[in-house]
């Protein structure tokens, strides 16, 4: 199962979602919303059911002040 910690998930009128970083360049990516279902909560980490795949890069630093489609650099 795929988790992340629960702060990550933020609330919105269509629902839950993260914030990910798309990779279009060498240190330089896109902020993409996208929608997850959440499944159980632990030990403040979240269960992911639908949304995320392994190897997508959330956004875990500054994620509140990122809106979808601005260039973030790592």
């Amino acid at each position: 199962a795929l988790t992340v910690p629960v702060n990550l998930i933020q609330t919105a009128e269509d629902g839950d979602f993260v914030l990910l970083a798309e990779k279009t360049g060498a240190a330089q990516a896109t902020a993409k919303k996208v929608s997850v279902k959440q499944g159980q909560n632990y030990n403040g980490m979240v269960e992911i059911k639908s949304g995320l795949q392994k190897g997508d890069w959330v956004i875990s630093t500054g994620f509140q002040d990122v809106n979808n489609g601005e260039t973030v650099a790592f």
